[in-house]
């Protein structure tokens, strides 16, 4: 089971004249960013807006698990964690500590609770297609 948080942010990212800090535009050292597809900017533009987006986490980067995330609509920004670049957040918590990567953040621009419900549904619609693949796979090797 994942685990799940809800964030909001404000309007586009500083560094491009918005008021908030988080946009799919930017990267950093240890966060990569990986559209999914057209990046809009403006007050409220669903899925596409810069300001609705996943974060990942994990020790390294996962392309498959963007790339199913990417496929459902979804823009994501991925960390790369390590106890050197940790900053005791949640997300980094759960990879160094529970040696987990099933950390999903989901960001929208502040008030957008439409585009946040739309994710929600693509999330868990991912994560049941996943849950399904493992199952199969696990059928199999139990008659071989």
């Amino acid at each position: 089971m994942p685990y799940l948080a809800l964030h909001s942010n404000k309007e586009g990212h500083l560094k491009s004249g918005g008021s908030g800090t988080v946009s799919i535009r930017n990267s950093s050292r240890n966060v990569h960013a990986f559209p999914a597809g057209t990046i809009k900017t403006g007050h409220q533009k669903g899925l596409q807006d810069e300001d609705s987006l996943i974060y990942l986490a994990g020790k390294m980067i996962d392309r498959k698990r963007i790339e199913q995330f990417n496929a459902a609509g979804l823009h994501v920004k991925y960390e790369t964690v390590t106890t050197s670049s940790s900053n005791n957040s949640m997300s980094n918590y759960i990879v160094l500590q529970k040696n987990r990567a099933d950390y999903i953040n989901i960001e929208v621009e502040h008030g957008d609770t439409k585009t946040q419900k739309k994710m929600i549904d693509r999330i868990i619609k991912v994560l049941k297609e996943r849950e399904r693949k493992i199952g199969q796979r696990e059928n199999l090797s139990a008659k071989l």
